[in-house]
């Protein structure tokens, strides 16, 4: 199998809307993201058209806990995780839009990726950016349940 180089110029970023302050901490996770960890930053850009901050739940958003949610190439976040100040910060953030990320695998592969996969990734990104360990713990705690 060859590798596909990838032009670190032709990489095109989601759009990011929300307010201010989500839109500066959303761009510092995905500038950590091509610093630190380029796999996941590309796979990020490469499935990802817009990651936007929604006020509300869609019906297509089923779990009431969940801090995000991927349909159609948007990354939703959700007041879970912006209201929450330990987690809203750029580290956070870029394992959940890795985690979410991975899930568009599915249409590129034709095998859904289940949570457990998901976090995986999410574990992985964290490991990759020396994540604090609370963070990397939690995650596995998640992964472990599915």
């Amino acid at each position: 199998v060859k590798a596909k180089q990838v032009d670190p110029k032709a990489i095109k970023r989601p759009e990011i809307k929300g307010d201010a302050e989500f839109v500066q901490k959303v761009t510092a996770a995905l500038d950590l993201l091509e610093q630190k960890d380029f796999p996941d930053y590309w796979m990020v850009c490469e499935n990802t058209v817009s990651i936007v901050f929604v006020a509300e739940k869609t019906d297509s958003a089923k779990d009431a806990w969940s801090a995000a949610f991927r349909s159609d190439g948007v990354t939703a976040i959700f007041p879970l995780l912006t209201n929450d100040s330990k987690r809203y910060d750029p580290v956070y953030l870029a394992g959940v839009l890795t985690h979410e990320a991975s899930h568009a695998t599915d249409y590129l592969y034709g095998k859904p990726i289940s949570e457990k996969e998901g976090y995986s990734h999410e574990l992985a990104a964290f490991k990759t950016l020396d994540a604090p360990q609370w963070m990397q713990d939690e995650c596995l705690t998640m992964l472990k349940q599915q």
